[in-house]
C-alpha cells in the first residue's frame, strides 16, 4: 500500500478516489479499529460497522460520510460517541481500469428504458461513471426544476444557472465546443427560454437524451453526438 495520507474533514472524504482503502483508528489509543473501502464522492463501503457506531450494525453497508459522523478538530467524532477517530487513506497496489465517461454512456444505451429528462439522462452518466453519487444528482435536479416554470410549458424560467452549476463559461464558437473536456454539462437555451442539457465525454462527443427534440434533423437514437450535428455558431449565438 501507499504511505499513509490523513483525513481531516468532510471535504477531504469527498475527494477520495473509488478504491481508497480509509484506515480508522481510535484517538485515545491509536489502535486499528476498522477499515472501509471509498466508492466516491463521499460513500464509503464496509461491514461491521458497529466498531466505529454500535447504531451502524454488522452487516455489509455503504454508508454516506455523514452517517460515520462529524469532524471536530481533525477528528471524526461517531454519533453519542465520547472519543474520535483517527482516519487515514492508502492506496492499494493494484486499480482497475477506470471507463471513460464516453464507454459509460455507450453502455447506457443497451439498457431498455433510459431517462427521458435531458438533464437526468446527462447526470446518470456521471452517477454510473461515480463521478457524482445519486444524492448528488437528485439535489441538481430538483434545483434545476426550480428554474422551470412548469405552468409555462416548462421553460426555463430564469438564468440563474449559477445556483445548480458552478465555473460557468460561455460557449460562443465551434472551437470552444469540441474542446469541452470530459464532464462538463453543456446547458444550450433559447431567447424563448427552451433549454436542453448534454454532457461533455471528451474528444469531440456529447451525450443527451431526446436530442432530436432540439435539433429536428437528429433521430430518437441520436444520443452520443458531434459538436457539428448540435449546429453552427453564427455571431456567437448556435443555430
Amino acid at each position: 500500500m501507499s504511505p499513509a495520507i490523513p483525513v481531516h474533514s468532510y471535504s477531504d472524504m469527498l475527494r477520495k478516489e473509488p478504491g481508497r482503502l480509509m484506515i480508522f483508528m481510535r484517538e485515545d489509543d491509536h489502535q486499528f479499529r476498522h477499515w472501509m473501502v471509498s466508492l466516491g464522492n463521499g460513500r464509503f463501503a464496509g461491514m461491521n460497522n458497529m466498531k466505529i457506531a454500535a447504531h451502524l450494525g454488522e452487516e455489509k453497508r455503504v454508508l454516506l460520510m455523514e452517517q460515520l459522523g462529524e469532524f471536530r478538530n481533525n477528528l471524526l467524532y461517531p454519533r453519542g460517541a465520547k472519543y474520535g477517530f483517527r482516519i487515514v487513506k492508502h492506496t492499494l497496489g493494484v486499480k482497475p481500469p477506470a471507463r471513460s465517461l464516453l464507454q459509460v454512456a455507450k453502455e447506457l444505451l443497451h439498457r431498455s428504458t433510459l431517462p427521458q429528462s435531458a438533464c437526468e439522462y446527462a447526470l446518470n452518466i456521471l452517477v454510473h461513471a461515480n463521478r457524482l453519487s445519486p444524492q448528488q444528482s437528485a439535489a441538481v435536479q430538483e434545483t434545476m426544476a426550480h428554474l422551470v416554470n412548469l405552468s409555462n410549458g416548462g421553460l426555463l424560467s430564469q438564468h440563474k444557472l449559477e445556483d445548480v452549476l458552478l465555473d460557468i463559461q460561455l460557449v460562443t464558437h465551434s472551437m470552444a465546443l469540441r474542446d469541452l473536456e470530459p464532464g462538463k454539462l453543456v446547458v444550450c437555451y433559447t431567447p424563448e427560454n427552451h433549454y436542453h442539457m448534454l454532457l461533455s465525454l471528451g474528444d469531440n462527443h456529447f451525450a443527451g437524451g431526446n436530442n432530436h427534440q432540439f435539433n429536428n434533423k437528429l433521430g430518437e437514437k441520436d444520443n452520443i453526438i458531434g459538436a457539428q450535428q448540435l449546429g453552427l455558431f453564427n455571431k456567437g449565438f448556435l443555430q
